[in-house]
């Protein structure tokens, strides 16, 4: 009996965040340092070299490394766990030069079934951003 193995298959998600950041400083601090990522992202987050770990709640962690990287325009993180190296996901700063407002896009991957759960995980996150950064 052969069984036929199901692959899921992953879609990449791209969001944008307008945010009302008074200086690209603050807004860089929150999302590329432990304590900026610690303020909305994650309970615990330490950062050493590029190798990064993330806990919720005291108990999920998940480990990441920095694999891209450019001050004051974005950081990308690869999951450790993920077998496909191809995915990551990164929170991109662009500033719109008429308006002077920030948007953040944040790209990331999932399983298709899983994409609206994602996207409105994302959606809480960069709520949780707003309100303790103040944007």
């Amino acid at each position: 009996v052969r069984l036929k193995q199901k692959t899921m298959k992953r879609e990449k998600i791209e969001l944008e965040y307008l945010l009302e950041a008074p200086s690209k400083e603050i807004l860089w601090n929150v999302i590329s340092t432990a304590s900026g990522l610690e303020s909305w992202f994650a309970d615990k987050v330490n950062i050493k070299d590029k190798k990064v770990t993330f806990t919720w709640k005291k108990s999920e962690t998940k480990e990441a490394e920095i694999v891209g990287y450019r001050l004051y325009s974005f950081i990308r993180f690869r999951w450790m766990e993920n077998m496909n190296r191809g995915e990551y996901f990164e929170i991109r700063m662009v500033q719109n030069e008429l308006t002077n407002e920030y948007v953040l896009e944040v790209v990331d991957f999932a399983n298709e079934e899983e994409v609206d759960d994602q996207i409105d995980l994302w959606d809480a996150e960069i709520d949780r951003l707003r309100e303790v950064a103040g944007l």
